[in-house]
């Protein structure tokens, strides 16, 4: 009895994996809503860039740094995904979409994610540098320390890395 309940669980729980592919499509969605406003901030700029000054136009730029970058977290997640959703059925002539599923492991995954959430962060902290006048010193505090929070959290998580692979090798 209790076999038969541990494989009737493990059938369940394998095949639960397959109701993220939902959510793996929304962020493919997320993505093209991303690459819309990234042309749209694209074309504006060029709109514009007979009065634009050099600190709009290196505004525009981050913007439009800002916009790839989140795409790019976005891919991050969907890729690690796949590892999850083809971890079970994979051959040895795999295609690259299934080789770049594996190599992505969760460290990995959360490490790039922080590297990622810390690079926007950044890109919106030198934003706020151009328009410093517009903005409370209490509010580019916040954003100083949110940067570096995630910072703090990326090392300490790298050096959990290194110290869970000294203990397990």
């Amino acid at each position: 009895m209790q076999r038969q309940l541990e494989v009737i669980l493990g059938a369940i729980l394998t095949v639960s994996r397959w109701l993220m592919v939902v959510l793996y499509v929304g962020l493919v969605g997320a993505i093209v809503v991303v690459g819309l406003e990234f042309f749209r901030e694209l074309g504006a700029a060029f709109v514009g860039l007979g009065a634009a000054s050099a600190s709009t136009i290196v505004i525009v730029v981050l913007k439009l740094i800002d916009l790839v970058l989140i795409g790019h977290l976005a891919f991050i997640l969907i890729i690690s995904g796949l590892g999850v959703l083809r971890a079970a059925a994979v051959s040895k002539d795999q295609d690259i979409w299934s080789s770049l599923a594996e190599k992505t492991d969760l460290s990995a995954v959360k490490i790039r994610v922080i590297a990622a959430i810390s690079a926007i962060c950044s890109v919106d902290l030198l934003e706020t540098f151009f328009d410093i006048h517009e903005y409370a010193k209490v509010d580019v505090l916040w954003k100083i320390a949110t940067l570096l929070t995630f910072v703090v959290v990326g090392l300490l998580l790298v050096l959990m890395d290194r110290f869970a692979r000294r203990v397990d090798g």
